[in-house]
């Protein structure tokens, strides 16, 4: 089955983040997009998009 991904990997993850938590719990500064994030921090929200998505199809939530 080959996937096509209207979103980057992790990208649907951190934009959900970012809607409930707009701003940094550490400085008080508004969240920057998803576009616009360190590219060093891009695998992290994939690893958790990835565990969710793991999680859904396995446990069947």
């Amino acid at each position: 089955m080959k996937l096509i991904y209207l979103k980057e990997p992790g990208q649907v993850a951190y934009e959900a983040y970012r809607e409930v938590c707009p701003e940094s719990k550490f400085t008080g500064d508004k969240l920057p997009t998803w576009q616009d994030i360190d590219e060093e921090l891009k695998p992290y929200w994939e690893a958790v998009e990835t565990a969710v998505t793991n999680r859904v199809i396995n446990k069947g939530v």
